[in-house]
């Protein structure tokens, strides 16, 4: 982090600090106050694929306070404990979950195509893309809904604490950047940044009726219908839905990164990307890490592990 302890160096000074760092977090419990100091990100920049020259192909990474992330951790525990008590959240959220993963959402997705396929269905999937989904998050707004989700008083206020007023640097060969505020978003890297983040998109249940699985910002939505239009039509209309959500939720759709694909099998094979243009339709795409074709042959996985 920017203040450059490890975690080494924490576990061996461990027997002489802990009662020092265990005060400090009992204080922020009561007075629903994070340290400012801890507030402070080193951002280094994550090359993620396309263009090496294009700011756009990079993720940032905020690397935080060690002690950040223990204080962090604390009021993670409790979040999740009420959370996992009332069943707050979405089932069709499996990232940053206990005992969820990348591939039970694979599975959930594979399953479903599978099963309507051989029900004789027109099975469609649309893979949606967000722009930059957790340097957009609202503050405002998150804290309105985990609101809502029963996350009030001290909590909510100590949340509002670990969001405002945020600083972070950008670190790049060598060199540092001067101090900025930011006053949107949640930090990756960080503890809390992801569980807010599916807290923040924990209500689009509500407003995309369509069957979906999602993974943090990864979204996959799934369609089963009688004929290719209809089908065509429940894809345009959840795409509509999914538009108004996010721009109510200050997030943007990346159509340019978003795909549809349409599964079939051998002797049912069709076409029908003259239904939806405003999409780009693909006979094959990566997502959660899984190659995925449109008759899941996983031939194109299988090419990308022997390479």
């Amino acid at each position: 982090g920017a203040d450059g302890f490890s975690t080494n160096l924490i576990k061996i000074c461990a027997p002489c600090i802990a009662k020092p760092i265990s005060h400090i977090i009992n204080t922020c419990f009561c007075t629903a106050t994070f340290p400012d100091p801890l507030k402070i990100a080193k951002i280094v920049c994550l090359y993620k694929s396309g263009d090496h020259k294009s700011i756009k192909n990079y993720r940032p990474i905020a690397l935080l306070s060690i002690f950040s992330k223990i204080i962090e951790k604390c009021i993670s525990k409790r979040i999740i404990d009420f959370l996992d008590k009332h069943s707050v959240l979405s089932k069709n959220q499996y990232g940053f979950k206990k005992n969820a993963s990348t591939s039970d959402a694979l599975v959930t997705i594979c399953d479903f195509i599978y099963t309507h396929l051989d029900k004789g269905k027109k099975v469609m999937a649309v893979f949606a893309d967000l722009s930059k989904a957790f340097d957009n998050v609202d503050h405002a707004i998150l804290l309105e809904r985990i609101e809502r989700y029963g996350i009030r008083g001290e909590c909510n206020k100590l949340l509002k604490s670990y969001l405002e007023q945020r600083r972070q640097f950008v670190h790049f060969d060598g060199k540092n950047s001067s101090l900025l505020v930011s006053n949107k978003g949640v930090p990756q890297g960080s503890v809390l940044g992801p569980l807010l983040f599916i807290l923040y998109m924990n209500n689009m249940d509500q407003v995309v009726p369509s069957r979906h699985v999602a993974f943090a910002d990864d979204i996959t939505l799934l369609f089963a219908e009688e004929t290719e239009s209809k089908a065509a039509t429940k894809v345009k209309g959840s795409l509509c839905n999914l538009s108004h959500y996010l721009e109510e939720s200050n997030l943007v759709l990346n159509s340019q990164k978003s795909f549809l694909m349409q599964f079939f099998t051998q002797s049912s094979r069709y076409v029908c990307s003259q239904y939806i243009p405003s999409i780009q339709q693909v006979s094959s795409i990566k997502s959660l890490g899984l190659y995925l074709d449109v008759s899941l042959s996983f031939e194109d996985h299988v090419s990308y592990i022997h390479k």
